[in-house]
């Protein structure tokens, strides 16, 4: 890559190591979190969250950083549904994402089609996603986190 103000994608470089790379290709790692310890034996808890429908709102409510929420956003790529899970704090590539499900195409799922598939728009889990395909990003560490329970509040 040769780098010009007249060209059209955005490329980042580490000045430290000197790695470069087009941003929709770019691996970085995100910074770290504090989403306290994993417990094998715990279960998912319900939490009752009246009118708490966006990531900010959520991390209020619970009081924690965006950083310990989960994102989860469902995609139609290949005619079928697939879910993208994210830390809250964190944006999805849809370049990236586009990739990695060999799709040419990604569009946001309507929200008829999640109801279609039994999914609440607003409060989607990775979780028990069974008939879906779930792609979990690599911010996604072992950890606590709060996440949708699919179902409305």
């Amino acid at each position: 890559m040769a780098l010009d103000d007249a060209g059209e994608d955005v490329v980042v470089r580490c000045d430290s190591c000197g790695y470069s790379a087009n941003l929709d290709v770019a691996a970085g790692l995100p910074a770290p979190t504090n989403c306290g310890p994993v417990e094998d034996d715990r279960q998912p808890i319900q939490v009752h969250t009246p009118n708490v429908k966006t990531i900010a709102e959520l991390a209020d409510f619970f009081n924690v950083p965006q950083s310990n929420l989960l994102k989860t956003i469902i995609y139609k790529a290949n005619a079928e549904l697939v879910a993208a899970a994210i830390r809250g704090d964190l944006g999805i590539n849809d370049v990236k994402l586009a990739r990695i499900v060999s799709a040419p195409v990604l569009e946001l799922a309507a929200d008829a089609e999640l109801r279609d598939a039994g999914l609440e728009p607003g409060f989607v889990s990775p979780l028990d996603l069974n008939d879906l395909r779930v792609v979990l990003d690599q911010s996604v560490t072992d950890g606590s986190y709060v996440a949708g329970a699919n179902r409305v509040d």
